[in-house]
């Protein structure tokens, strides 16, 4: 069976044309024309699209356009390399294979784009492919005469390439499926292994599949990574009918380049972006879980886009139904859209995000492993530590206020949170921060803090300063002292042990000091 591609191009008129053969398929409908096909209710039960086993009426192909190229064969060679694609696309309705090999025969040698010479091999090729393949055999031009026979004569062109060149199978192959996808499911069996991996890169190279449900299983069906391009396609189309499909293959899917949950991710976005009410009812819809968590997630973040303070109204009412994390999250998203506008109100609700989870900024996440062992990390809830950092650029000591150095429990552990806003002030402006501590006269709060500037001197080499201020945090931090001398020993024995020599610490202590570093000497 033939598939004379170009003449159902020209069927559908010469605006269609001009968008050229290396365009996409014309089988995709723009989210504004399927959004006005199927209606979802606000409310009620889900709807669907038609009913595929109704009567179809099918519509009849646009006219043929009339306009034609008042261009001839010496014109557009005349032209040089400077033909604007249009004006070839538009000769090239009416020239003939002679015509076009003499156009050939001038262009091989001139600048020109990717599309340009598809869009000559794809006449070419129409016309009489075997010519065209004759012209450009041997040359760096040969795949694309082979992969545009594909485009209208699959079942010839993979024939002729499996009996006379293997080479070009992979041509014709990603050909096939580029322009052939229901021909390349029906007929798999009849593709060479070799050739597989180009016909199926060939059907992915555009999103717009007519029948994207379909290719996604048949894809699923042959070992390949899921597509969260042609699944794009399929939810814009049908979202109903793509959500039951990510339902029943959802758990099964390898991810894409080995992420996991990119349909779930694909399929939120898209619906939120262009059918939020679509996704309401799903999330009503939708048991609890991490899919449910998705779409509530994303329906939230379009409140704040369009409402920050029904957004803001609504984070607070989930306080009491919602995990802390996720209170937490949506606080923080409203206090980072108000960081220019009102900082006063975004301090406020970062206040609001410590009382709601006082762990916010240091989450420990405990990984539990087969053979026993365990794994932590401490991560901000997202959005967070953006919220945080936008507020310290504005007054770091107000927010040194919302996380105070209490110890979490009986072992003299410093809140984490305390520890984060301190290390990264002291690092960012040492002087600031240390006018701050000097501030300090809560011994609670001092003694932690001060441990900060010791350390932060302690890594610009300023050992001496370091210590004094070491000795400051003694009650909190017994051993800050030693381990600041330790490491000044290590790298500077001379100087540590002249300091040592002049200091007012107890003799034992001197002792034990100097001790450790002689033996380090010794050992080196």
């Amino acid at each position: 069976m033939k598939y004379p591609v170009v003449l159902w191009v020209i069927g559908l008129g010469i605006a269609g044309y001009l968008a050229g053969f290396a365009g996409k398929r014309f089988n995709a409908k723009p989210i504004s024309a399927v959004s006005r096909e199927i209606h979802f209710p606000v409310s009620g039960p889900r709807v669907r699209a038609a009913d595929p086993a109704a009567k179809q009426v099918t519509p009849a192909l646009p006219a043929a356009s009339k306009i034609r190229s008042e261009d001839s064969l010496d014109s557009i060679i005349q032209s040089g390399g400077d033909v604007p694609y249009s004006r070839l696309a538009l000769w090239m309705l009416d020239a003939s294979q002679e015509e076009i090999a003499a156009y050939w025969a001038v262009a091989k040698d001139r600048n020109r784009t990717n599309d340009t010479t598809d869009l000559i091999f794809i006449h070419w090729a129409r016309l009489d492919p075997r010519a065209a393949i004759a012209a450009v055999a041997g040359t760096g031009n040969e795949h694309y005469a082979w992969w545009a026979w594909a485009c209208h004569d699959p079942e010839a062109a993979l024939a002729a390439a499996i009996a006379a060149n293997s080479d070009r199978v992979n041509n014709v192959t990603w050909g096939i499926g580029e322009f052939h996808p229901d021909w390349l499911r029906e007929h798999l069996d009849r593709i060479p292994a070799s050739g597989r991996y180009n016909a199926f890169a060939g059907l992915r190279k555009w999103d717009d599949a007519d029948k994207p449900g379909e290719i996604l299983d048949f894809l699923k069906k042959n070992g390949q990574d899921f597509d969260p391009n042609i699944f794009g396609t399929f939810v814009r189309k049908d979202p109903w009918a793509a959500y039951d499909w990510l339902k029943k293959n959802g758990s099964t899917l390898g991810g894409y380049y080995g992420r996991t949950g990119e349909a779930m991710n694909v399929f939120v976005k898209l619906i939120g972006e262009s059918q939020p009410e679509v996704l309401q009812q799903l999330a009503d819809q939708t048991p609890s879980g991490e899919a449910k968590r998705k779409m509530e997630a994303v329906i939230f973040d379009n409140l704040l886009k369009t409402d920050p303070d029904a957004a803001l109204e609504q984070a607070i009412a989930t306080i009491a139904t919602q995990a802390p994390r996720i209170t937490a999250a949506r606080l923080a998203a409203v206090g980072r859209s108000l960081l220019d506008r009102d900082p006063a109100k975004a301090f406020e609700i970062a206040r609001q995000v410590f009382s709601v989870c006082p762990e916010a900024l240091y989450i420990m996440d405990y990984v539990k492993y087969p053979n026993g062992s365990s794994g932590s990390g401490g991560n901000a809830v997202p959005g967070f530590q953006e919220l945080i950092d936008g507020l310290m650029a504005e007054n770091p000591a107000e927010v040194m206020e919302l996380a105070p150095p209490s110890p979490l429990d009986n072992n003299h552990v410093v809140n984490p949170a305390f520890s984060k806003l301190a290390g990264s002030w002291a690092k960012q402006d040492l002087v600031s921060y240390t006018n701050w501590v000097n501030q300090q006269n809560d011994p609670a709060v001092r003694g932690p803090a001060a441990s900060f500037v010791a350390n932060e001197l302690a890594e610009r080499y300023q050992f001496e300063e370091a210590i004094e201020w070491a000795a400051s945090a003694e009650k909190t931090h017994p051993y800050l002292r030693h381990q600041i001398f330790e490491q000044w020993g290590r790298l500077s024995p001379g100087e540590a042990i002249s300091w040592l020599d002049s200091s007012n610490l107890s003799a034992q202590q001197k002792l034990d000091y100097k001790s450790e570093i002689e033996s380090r000497l010794k050992h080196q």
